[in-house]
């Protein structure tokens, strides 16, 4: 850095010296980390990337550096597994320190199938209580020297892109910014103190429950001018953190992002359970509109209003079986609504999805590309885009929706599945898994995937299909055997319109009679924390 640089800087501070208005001045700290440091990479004398354990199996990254050194942590290298994050930082020849490789497997161990959750929610009164004032302080002018707003906008680029996220918070040339309280999937965090001389408190905040629930501070920084740190959450938690200059600077650049955690379910009921109302005879799938029922069983669709009683029969408004057209299909699987048209799974013949409006009448079908087999689909309303997989899979495939024909009523429209990309499964380290006996799949309203798994001590999975990460496991309670998982719809039920049901995830059961009708069992599941309904 030139003297000139730093002449300029200088009196630009001095100029502004007045200007802070409502930022919180701070006094310089002793700089802390409350983890355990796992492993560390030295990239150049003043940049490095260090791995830490806050709480068994919660593992974060750090990265310092100086506005002369670009980040070393892409978006490609944040796809990668930790331990493959550190050889590839290393070149890839060094080994994985054993502490940790250790770290993640405490990590993979405390989200593996029917384990019991180690973190215990903190609760509204809480949360509400330890909230600060969030967001910005107030902007501080440029001053005399032309460069802020480059400085700005160089950190705007290397630290505030939005891409797989779901909320960015990116202040600049500001005195203070907090990003609240948020749980959280992934959770990124980063602080600059943007001017030539002063320095900024830099900090993380996380719920933890190591040895009983409370707030701990992760880390507190006195970050030298021009100095950077960025701190990487990859892992689901409640975390906060915040940026305050140190006189004499004025000014501080912070970024935070984050994609918000699959909310805890809890068990809403069983409804219908144990009943044989004739439609569930080999059930297959469920979905729903803003009235409707509809499910599949093997050989027949069937359209239910959401007020009727589903132990009783008389339930169908509509039962169609499979229609001439589809002839060559003798299975139909996990369906799915989407656009006032339902998307059904097709098997018998090469694997398809046929596409129905809503009083069941056959509209189009196409062969799924690459598909093996059709046991689901859903259509994720955020993107628009067809999701599938086998029945035993490490990949989802994803399609896009292609509409072909005349609007003319005379002429019939046809429609073509056209393979977008494929997500490999991985589990919450990134390590690539094999999910067996798909049975079903459904999105929320927000994008996030549910899949049921036909497995005991398995049942509903939870993906972020940006990732492809198992973020969250609901093991149902059934025995195997003759019981059987199948379909799972996602449908806010707590007003009451649908008669001995409430709660928001549905996943049905049955019971195989060989010699009578299938019993039929009705799963529901409920948010834990109503406030984080919006997360599912």
């Amino acid at each position: 850095m030139s003297k000139r640089r730093i002449l300029l800087g200088a009196l630009a501070v001095g100029l502004l010296g007045g200007a802070c208005g409502g930022s919180e001045q701070q006094h310089a700290v002793e700089d802390a980390v409350n983890g355990s440091l796992l492993a560390r990479v030295e990239l150049s004398a003043t940049h490095q990337v260090e791995f830490y354990e806050f709480a068994p199996g919660q593992v974060g990254l750090r990265e310092s550096g100086t506005v002369d050194e670009p980040t070393a942590l892409g978006p490609e290298r944040l796809s990668l597994p930790m331990d493959a994050l550190y050889q590839e930082l290393r070149g890839g020849a060094a080994p994985v320190p054993q502490a940790l490789a250790e770290a993640l497997q405490r990590r993979q161990a405390a989200k593996a199938p029917g384990a019991v959750e180690a973190m215990t929610e903190p609760s509204a009164e809480v949360r509400q209580s330890a909230r600060p004032v969030e967001g910005p302080g107030p902007l501080v002018s440029f001053g005399n020297w032309e460069s802020w707003e480059a400085d700005a906008q160089w950190w705007r680029d290397n630290f505030c892109g939005g891409t797989g996220m779901d909320e960015v918070f990116c202040p600049t040339n500001t005195g203070w910014a907090d990003s609240g309280w948020r749980k959280t999937t992934y959770y990124e965090a980063s602080g600059l103190a943007a001017d030539f001389v002063g320095s900024a408190v830099f900090f993380m905040d996380g719920w933890n429950c190591d040895g009983g629930c409370s707030w701990k501070r992760l880390y507190t920084w006195n970050l030298a001018p021009r100095y950077y740190q960025r701190w990487i959450m990859d892992t689901t938690g409640w975390f906060r953190s915040r940026i305050d200059v140190v006189s004499p600077s004025v000014r501080v650049d912070f970024a935070a992002k984050w994609r918000r955690a699959f909310p805890d379910l809890q068990v809403a009921g069983e409804f219908p359970s144990n009943s044989s109302p004739g439609y569930t005879d080999n059930i297959q799938g469920v979905t729903h509109d803003a009235s409707n029922w509809y499910m599949t069983n093997t050989g027949t669709l069937y359209k239910m209003p959401v007020g009727r009683n589903l132990s009783q029969s008389g339930y169908a408004s509509i039962a169609r079986g499979i229609p001439s057209q589809l002839s060559a299909y003798n299975h139909l699987g996990d369906l799915s609504y989407y656009g006032g048209r339902l998307f059904v799974p097709l098997e018998g013949s090469t694997p398809a999805v046929g596409v129905f409006d809503t009083n069941l009448n056959y509209v189009a079908h196409s062969i799924l590309p690459g598909a093996g087999d059709a046991p689901w689909c859903a259509v994720n309303p955020v993107d628009g885009h067809l999701y599938a997989s086998n029945f035993n899979s490490n990949v989802i495939r994803k399609y896009k929706i292609i509409w072909l024909g005349s609007t003319n009523p005379t002429v019939p429209l046809r429609v073509e599945f056209e393979w977008v990309a494929t997500i490999y499964l991985r589990d919450i380290n990134g390590t690539p898994v094999t999910l067996s006996r798909l049975q079903g799949g459904e999105f929320s309203p927000k994008g996030n995937l549910y899949l049921v798994s036909d497995v005991v001590g398995r049942g509903v999975i939870g993906v972020d299909v940006r990732t492809g990460r198992i973020q969250t496991e609901i093991p149902v309670n059934y025995t195997g055997g003759n019981e059987e998982l199948e379909g799972i719809t996602i449908w806010d039920l707590d007003s009451g319109i649908a008669p001995g049901i409430s709660g928001q995830v549905h996943v049905q059961m049955i019971d195989n009679d060989f010699w009578n009708q299938d019993d039929f069992y009705f799963k529901h599941y409920r948010v834990a924390d109503a406030a984080l309904k919006q997360d599912l």
